[in-house]
């Protein structure tokens, strides 16, 4: 299956195993056979193994595990220009911004949550696993 690579305004956009130098960045703390193995698999697999929870379309049990095994800022895009999330409504208009990645707790302390994932190429959020 050929993908073709989607354009999006986010710099920490980038397609897992999409070639050596990509593989070792994301598998920092794994091992180089183990990175290579991550490429050799995941550099076949298509669209639903980029970053962008926003174009996987259907998800399977063997992307899910893939996805869970992984550190979930690797969806998240946190340092995003969130432009594309901007909507109008009939008085104001929204946006996502950082904050939304945190909740405050009781004690006053923020924690964040690790479950949203931002879109780049659609501007949504998603729950996720």
């Amino acid at each position: 299956m050929v993908v073709d690579p989607v354009e999006v305004p986010c710099e920490t956009f980038e397609q897992i195993g999409q070639d050596q130098e990509t593989a070792t960045l994301v598998g920092a703390e794994e091992s180089e056979a183990e990175t290579e193995v991550i490429h050799q698999n995941v550099v076949h697999l298509g669209v639903e193994y980029q970053n962008d929870i926003g174009l996987w379309k259907n998800i399977t049990n063997e992307m899910q595990d893939f996805w869970c095994t992984r550190d979930p800022n690797e969806c998240q895009h946190f340092e995003c220009d969130f432009s594309a999330s901007s909507r109008q409504y009939d008085d104001s208009k929204k946006i996502f911004s950082q904050s939304m990645f945190f909740r405050k707790h009781i004690s006053g302390g923020k924690i964040k949550r690790e479950w949203l994932m931002y879109s780049p190429s659609t501007g949504k959020v998603y729950c996720f696993p």
